[in-house]
Order: structure tokens, then C-alpha cells, then sequence
């Protein structure tokens, strides 16, 4: 099972990646969330994940 969705763990850090909406190009996001620890970076990745989401939506819908 794995640590929390959009997380990946490379070389003993923790990344966030997530591919935007097809509306928006579709482009792959890779950020560091700059953690060894899996517990801070499934706090991180929650909030990242949340204001991603809020903004795809702001940008679909022309508010950005």
C-alpha cells in the first residue's frame, strides 16, 4: 500500500506528483516535499493536494 496518493519516495525524500487536468495540458507536477519522514509528508502531500485541486478549478473555470 502506498503512503498517501500523489507521493513518491525518491532517493530517501519524499515527492508530490500529480498530472493536471487535460484541460490545462495535461503536464506532470514533481515537487519535493523535501522529508525523509513519511509521516510530516503525508501531512505535506494533503495540503498540496488540496490547494492543487482548488486551483485546477479556479484555472478551468477562468478565475485565474
Amino acid at each position: 500500500m502506498a503512503l498517501a496518493a500523489h507521493t513518491v519516495r525518491r532517493t530517501a525524500i519524499y515527492y508530490w506528483r500529480r498530472r493536471s487536468p487535460t484541460a490545462l495540458g495535461g503536464k506532470t507536477f514533481l515537487i519535493s516535499l523535501q522529508t525523509p519522514d513519511p509521516t510530516t509528508a503525508r501531512r505535506l502531500t494533503a495540503l498540496v493536494t488540496a490547494e492543487s485541486a482548488r486551483a485546477s478549478q479556479d484555472m478551468i473555470e477562468g478565475r485565474c
